[in-house]
């Protein structure tokens, strides 16, 4: 069986770097020589030359991964560059005081994913109060109405299509990167 392409944005941050870690190391699918990949990322960067994208080269197994340089506020390219229908999910996440807005950077890549056939979308959120609340509560920060608007949007457009995709939102409350020390950490906890 052909692995499965998943399409990682933001691959070189710690999110995106993390989640393609969990994909190539899953130990329900053991790395071993000869032995098939589960998955094939595909990495989103903006710079597929840059520092972090060398230093996420080194980090994971040889063949199993290729970088991409796009722009996900102009998705259509990155899409354009692969057979319809050969990315079979969507890791997606959003960077909070990117020069756009975190609905700007979603949703078209949401929809190029969708007019592209990506099977599954996996959308990294954040929390406001468990499910239930989440879907109802935007609250009056920013980031977290960004990403609340963003789920609307995935939600009803999966609803619009009937089937057509399926989607994943995953909402932590916070990561454990946010309490090292420094001026984040200082931030983060302080509020």
């Amino acid at each position: 069986m052909a692995p499965q392409t998943i399409l990682v944005v933001g691959a070189t941050g710690k999110l995106g770097t993390g989640a393609i870690k969990a994909l190539l190391n899953s130990p329900e699918y053991p790395q071993y020589p000869g032995y098939p990949a589960r998955f094939h990322v595909l990495a989103l960067t903006r710079k597929d030359r840059s520092t972090r994208a060398k230093d996420l080269r080194e980090a994971v197994p040889f063949g199993t991964m290729s970088f991409i340089e796009g722009d996900s506020t102009n998705p259509q390219p990155i899409f354009d560059s692969e057979p319809r229908g050969s990315i079979t999910g969507l890791f997606l996440s959003t960077t909070l005081g990117a020069d756009v807005s975190e609905e700007q950077q979603a949703i078209p890549l949401i929809n190029a994913a969708v007019k592209h056939g990506v099977k599954h979308i996996v959308f990294s959120s954040v929390d406001r109060g468990g499910d239930e609340r989440s879907w109802t509560n935007p609250t009056t920060i920013k980031h977290f109405r960004a990403k609340h608007n963003i789920e609307i949007y995935l939600r009803d457009k999966a609803e619009k299509y009937n089937g057509k995709f399926t989607w994943t939102i995953l909402r932590p409350v916070a990561f454990l990167d946010n309490m090292t020390p420094g001026i984040m950490c200082s931030l983060f906890t302080a509020v």
